[in-house]
């Protein structure tokens, strides 16, 4: 084997070895290779080839983020059935007790009375009866009409600018909002940068 073939097998050995960190987008020794060579520079992305493996890489990281995450999902769904399950299970159990205590409250005398609750006090904890307010259903349409003729006090009218609208008709001018030329007040233009995508 000539010198320079020598060499060439040198300097292929040493490549092989260097191994790539797609995280720190660096080349690294092995541990155990007493390599003296200088590490390569750090890796760009310098031509379509390159750009190309970048892409094939952004997409396997996400299909393998896509599979790990229905993985957790699909976790999550089962840990929130079992906790259906065991909620459903103390309800099954509890549910007897709580009736016979409802009918021991009602047969004693109660050792603490407020406008809002009733409580029979024992040793391991309170027997509590909650005064509830009415629930309202309430028809909208025939409350307001009633409201603006009889409380007017009480009828909210809320103005609100059609902005959406307002928007297709405005032009931007540095950080002003203009109208027809005009600069409307309340509002200013703050630029964001623009957003990169790999669409892969």
């Amino acid at each position: 084997m000539n010198e320079y073939m020598m060499e060439q097998a040198m300097t292929d050995a040493y490549e092989s070895a260097l191994r790539f960190n797609p995280e720190t987008l660096e080349y690294e020794h092995p541990s155990d290779g007493p390599f003296e060579n200088p590490l390569p520079e750090r890796f760009v992305i310098d031509n379509d080839k390159k750009a190309d493996w970048a892409i094939e890489k952004i997409k396997a990281e996400r299909a393998e983020f896509d599979r790990l995450r229905k993985i957790a999902l699909d976790r999550i769904a089962e840990l929130n059935q079992r906790v259906k399950e065991l909620q459903e299970r103390t309800d099954r159990r509890t549910g007897n007790l709580e009736a016979l205590l409802v009918d021991y409250f009602h047969s004693v005398t109660p050792t603490k009375t407020t406008k809002t609750q009733t409580q029979y006090e024992l040793l391991s904890g309170k027997l509590v009866l909650k005064k509830q307010q009415p629930e309202f259903i309430r028809d909208e349409a025939a409350l307001l009409s009633w409201a603006e003729a009889a409380a007017p006090e009480y009828v909210k009218i809320e103005k609100k600018v059609s902005w959406a609208d307002l928007k297709k008709k405005a032009d931007v001018s540095g950080e002003d909002v203009l109208y027809e030329g005009e600069v409307i007040p309340g509002i200013v233009a703050k630029a964001r940068p623009d957003v990169f995508e790999v669409q892969a």
